[in-house]
């Protein structure tokens, strides 16, 4: 039952995302990005270094893509460090809870913000203790493609001897992904209900790495994770297929699912939080110094080759997307009991 009802969420997501993408709000380049202004710059920030609350663990995706982009780029811009401080677990619930709850709004904490992850714990959890109007967003970075892997000694060599196996298998496949309704999880239901078959859903709320630990370990057949995440595991993983329009640079050999006869594409998408109520000048500072980071030839090159792809979008850009999106989230899943 509860795959049913997954399966009609995203039917309907997908659809209504495709729409909202149509509107105003649509990502920036970083190029047109304005440095910044004189408003921001009279403000006295920063004089110190800042927190940076990372939810997720240390060399994940997520933490290799904020280095990258923060340790020099937008340490530069700003003339302070960014002093990370990790409070993995729950695909980042417990990073947002502590920015929403327990943080002073002096512009001196960010936290990493992965969606459709913080966008739909409020609306799929009960026990959830934040909200997006906690937050004031900062700046959308960058997206990164799914990708469904399978340990590189495995007999399943193509998604379709996957696909194959799961028809004759019905339920045997075990599939690791992240928590309920984050981007892999919804990437599985998308992939599942388009190709029909059924999958034992194994859920790894800690991070990639745990995931891909049981996968080389043999305690699960595979799973999806971000394509950002596949290169310390290159010789350890097979990729089948990648949820993306086109082929992505990194792995140029693997088709995407679209080429593979199934309409399925699927990202996260990551950007910068800080809590609700600080001052719109400092906010206004620090997207301008990202936006300026993204400028640079360097800083793109080096996220690029983490297979990611540089969608910015300033303060007022990225707060105008996220509500739009959470509120097509929330009309879908009204009524629906997800699993907690």
């Amino acid at each position: 039952m509860k795959k049913r009802v997954i399966a009609t969420f995203l039917t309907s997501l997908m659809l209504m995302a495709v729409l909202a993408g149509c509107g105003d709000s649509a990502s920036k380049p970083a190029e047109d990005a304005s440095p910044v202004g004189t408003e921001a710059e009279n403000i006295k920030w920063p004089e110190k270094s800042i927190n940076f609350i990372m939810g997720f663990k240390a060399g994940g995706g997520a933490d290799i893509t904020a280095r990258a982009l923060f340790q020099p780029y937008v340490e530069n811009v700003l003339g302070q460090k960014f002093v990370f401080n990790y409070m993995e677990g729950s695909n980042g619930e417990i990073s947002y809870t502590t920015l929403a709850k327990s943080t002073a709004p002096d512009g001196y904490t960010i936290a990493w913000g992965a969606y459709p992850g913080f966008l739909t714990m409020p609306l799929t959890k009960d026990s959830c203790q934040f909200v997006l109007e906690d937050f004031q967003p900062v700046a959308s970075l960058t997206t990164d493609p799914n990708v469904i892997v399978v340990p590189a000694d495995s007999k399943i060599n193509t998604l379709a001897d996957l696909v194959d196996y799961c028809k004759e298998n019905p339920g045997e496949f075990t599939m690791g992904i992240g928590a309920l309704a984050a981007d892999d999880s919804l990437a599985c239901e998308q992939f599942i209900k388009a190709a029909d078959i059924d999958v034992n859903q194994v859920v790894y709320s800690e991070g990639t790495t745990e995931r891909v630990t049981a996968i080389m370990g043999g305690h699960i057949m595979g799973g999806i994770m971000n394509a950002s995440e596949l290169a310390p595991y290159s010789d350890s993983l097979k990729v089948l297929g990648v949820m993306s329009e086109e082929r992505i640079s990194f792995i140029p050999d693997v088709p995407t699912l679209i080429e593979q006869g199934y309409d399925v594409t699927n990202s996260v998408y990551r950007g910068i939080l800080m809590p609700a109520g600080v001052d719109e000048a400092i906010v206004k500072k620090l997207s301008a110094a990202i936006g300026e980071a993204l400028q640079n030839p360097e800083c793109v090159q080096t996220l690029e080759n983490q297979n990611l792809i540089v969608n910015f979008m300033d303060y007022k850009a990225y707060t105008e997307e996220l509500y739009k999106m959470r509120d097509i989230y929330a009309e879908i899943i009204d009524g629906i009991d997800f699993a907690q």
